[in-house]
């Protein structure tokens, strides 16, 4: 799944909605993790999820993903003005 820049900023979280509610109608836990900035300076996030009742494995996965890539003590700017 990819979209544009150029595509609605407003409608993206909609579309974010449509693309969760896939893993809640099937019961499955998810996860999403922040993994870095688009060259746009967008947000950029890795959705796992894991099998009904695995939400230790699911964790563990997340939790070595983010020692992998290292996690930014402060949020990037692009991050701060979509926030304010």
């Amino acid at each position: 799944f990819r979209y544009k820049i150029s595509d609605k900023i407003d409608g993206s979280a909609d579309l974010i909605s449509r693309k969760a509610e896939i893993t809640r109608f099937a019961g499955l836990p998810a996860v999403s993790i922040p993994s870095g900035l688009s060259p746009e300076g967008l947000p950029l996030g890795l959705q796992v999820v894991a099998p009904r009742f695995e939400e230790e494995r699911m964790f563990a996965a997340a939790r070595a993903f983010e020692r992998e890539i290292g996690f930014p003590a402060e949020a990037p700017a692009a991050v701060r003005v979509l926030q304010s």
